[in-house]
């Protein structure tokens, strides 16, 4: 039995992957800690022991963050260190557990720091394309399209903003010159779990070996939707956790509010307010979250903001995909899923009921699509992504073992 900590951060699709693979690893006996907002702590996790976690710099910080400013990135960052000083400040908490590994989410930087001032191994869950500094600058108009509509200011003022931003950071943090906004928005460790198939990862050629393609985890609950009827076709749209487009949301659902589908829809805060709106409607279903993989492994078509976990749950239930991306790596993410004929990107300002009816019209007659889907999908289902998890814990933490003996030999 092993010592392991784990580090998530405060968004909802990078916390789940975390909490699965820490259920794994309780089943293998290790004595897991896990820091975890209260939100997502799952009160009948046996042999899961939650520590109260530090995230309320961070939350504080990030309020600054406004979707049409292109110093987001700022205050993003100040906020990942403001939170990293804290975590260190109690650096001797961790030393008493007797840590022998630290798996860390990539956004959480604390969790390598920690893990080099404890000299021990770690492993970063990465639930974004993984960048380095070169994929990075090579793709920061993507990056940054999701903070302003006006094309040519992205191109003009990204590569300042960036500069300038790391230039602020580095001078209130006390960095060196070699630290850059990836060191925060992709922490590398001495292992690196991402969580797509490797033929879709958009930087592979700037990766090196420590970089583990394992595709989606996915842990089926099910009973949260009926069993579909027979040609009944079931739409399923949601933008995620983070922002709350309660506008767009109502161009997707009018756009197919008068055509034979059941639409489910994931609204978040704005759940009340659409519910009453579209009560007259029996076959539109509006909640504040829903159970999305029992939906998705119904569903005909998923309208998404392009997250990667959205992206790959979607693919593994071989679902279609039209993705109206909102913000940093998701426009990475359409881009890529276009390519390889698995759905239809469309730009926000571009998404209207006229629009957004045509492509889900389309989507449903494009036999590539539906094709590529399913033979994505039959892939992913082979795959055995615990195996590559287990060979790299297990790996990492008898190297530390080995190492440990021949010191006191």
């Amino acid at each position: 039995m092993f010592n392991i900590m784990i580090f998530s951060f405060p968004y909802y699709g990078h916390t789940k992957c975390l909490l699965h693979i820490a259920e794994y690893l309780v089943k293998q006996s290790h004595n897991v800690f896990f820091d975890i907002s209260d939100e997502y702590k799952v009160q009948d996790f046996v042999g899961l022991q939650f520590l109260d976690c530090r995230f309320t710099s961070f939350k504080q910080a990030s309020k600054k963050v406004e979707l049409e400013d292109l110093y987001a990135i700022y205050y993003f960052a100040d906020g990942i260190l403001t939170c990293n000083n804290e975590y260190l400040d109690h650096i001797e908490d961790y030393r008493k557990l007797q840590l022998d590994l630290i798996i860390y989410d990539s956004f959480a930087f604390w969790g390598k720091q920690i893990a080099l001032q404890l000299d021990i191994p770690y492993i970063s869950s990465v639930t974004t394309q993984p960048l380095l500094k070169e994929s990075f600058l090579k793709d920061s108009n993507t990056i940054f399209e999701g903070y302003t509509s006006d094309k040519s200011e992205i191109q003009q003022l990204n590569l300042n903003t960036l500069r300038m931003c790391e230039k602020a950071i580095r001078k209130k943090y006390s960095l060196d010159s070699s630290f850059t906004l990836v060191d925060l928005l992709c922490s590398k460790g001495m292992r690196n779990i991402v969580y797509i198939n490797r033929e879709f990862c958009s930087y592979e050629e700037n990766l090196d070996e420590s970089y583990h393609f394992i595709g989606p985890l996915i842990k089926k609950v099910g009973g949260a939707l009926e069993k579909k009827q027979v040609n009944q076709k079931i739409i399923y749209i949601s933008f995620g956790t983070i922002m709350v487009k309660k506008e767009l949301l109502s161009i997707c659902i009018d756009a197919l509010k008068d055509r034979d589908f059941q639409i489910y829809v994931s609204a978040g805060s704005a759940a009340e307010l659409l519910s009453e709106k579209y009560k007259q409607f029996g076959h539109i279903h509006v909640a504040e979250t829903v159970c999305q993989l029992d939906i998705l492994e119904k569903a005909d078509l998923f309208i998404t903001h392009a997250g990667q976990n959205s992206i790959m749950e979607s693919l593994y239930f071989s679902v279609p995909m039209l993705m109206i991306p909102l913000a940093n790596d998701a426009f990475i993410n359409a881009r890529w899923v276009e390519k390889e004929k698995l759905g239809f990107f469309l730009k926000e300002r571009e998404a209207s009921i006229k629009t957004v009816g045509e492509a889900v019209t389309s989507l449903y007659s494009n036999e590539v699509i539906l094709n590529r889907v399913q033979a994505v999908s039959m892939k992913m289902k082979a795959a055995m992504p615990y195996n590559t998890i287990h060979k790299l814990v297990e790996e990492l933490l008898h190297k530390k073992k080995s190492e440990s003996t021949k010191e006191s030999v």
